[in-house]
């Protein structure tokens, strides 16, 4: 059986923008982009995907799903039902639409049954999920710990997550156990890192500590 390993190089990206925008020294990016233990294969004979250990070369989790995402604390997100295809134009590998997303633990245990029309890799124990085209909050059990009512949501960092809602769209951030807890006035927002987050507002841009005050 062929399999070929995926590599995510959009992470990559990711991290290095955040590096640039918020000062992560490259030692902390390298860290945070190293090969994971667990990836994603993709089986060549029947297109389905499952995951190995990168350091022993063993399937851990047969390949029976129909896309999967890297592994995350301890679990990885699959998708069952969607049709994937080749993207050579934009994200130059597979990209998976429809279907449902769940998650399975390194045993390929289903530790959240596929019930989300998309699914991101868990941080700091949370992960973000979305019904309807609109996103939520969720914990390792499943708990859905927000409403769906987001339109952007992103991985939780330093206890929390930046969010956007509204029209026009507005950027806030809630904590982990779903609550707004600053306000969603601004036009822009990034990820909290050592304490503050840089945000827009009124197309002027500055940084605010936890409890959503200006600070240097």
């Amino acid at each position: 059986m062929k399999i070929k390993i995926l590599f995510i190089n959009v992470l990559l990206l990711l991290f290095s923008s955040i590096s640039f925008a918020q000062n992560m020294s490259w030692e902390e990016l390298l860290k945070r982009t190293q090969r994971p233990l667990i990836e994603p294969i993709r089986d060549e004979a029947t297109g389905l995907y499952g995951y190995q250990n990168t350091k022993t070369g063993k399937i851990i989790v047969p390949c029976k799903y129909q896309f999967a995402l890297t592994f995350s604390e301890g679990l990885g997100a699959v998708n069952v039902g969607g049709k994937v295809r080749y993207d050579a134009e934009y994200a130059e590998d597979y990209v998976c639409t429809g279907g449902l997303w769940g998650y399975v633990d390194s045993t390929g245990v289903v530790v959240i049954k596929p019930q989300f029309t998309a699914a991101d890799q868990f941080s700091e124990g949370f992960a973000t999920v979305e019904k309807n085209k609109l996103k939520a909050l969720i914990d390792k059990t499943g708990k859905v710990l927000c409403p769906f009512i987001y339109e952007y949501l992103f991985p939780a960092s330093e206890g929390l997550c930046v969010a956007a809602k509204g029209k026009p769209l507005r950027f806030g951030f809630i904590n982990t156990e779903g609550k707004e807890v600053i306000d969603f006035d601004y036009e822009e927002a990034n990820s909290f890192l050592k304490g503050r987050a840089q945000v827009v507002r009124y197309g002027a841009r500055f940084y605010i500590n936890k409890e959503g005050k200006r600070v240097n």
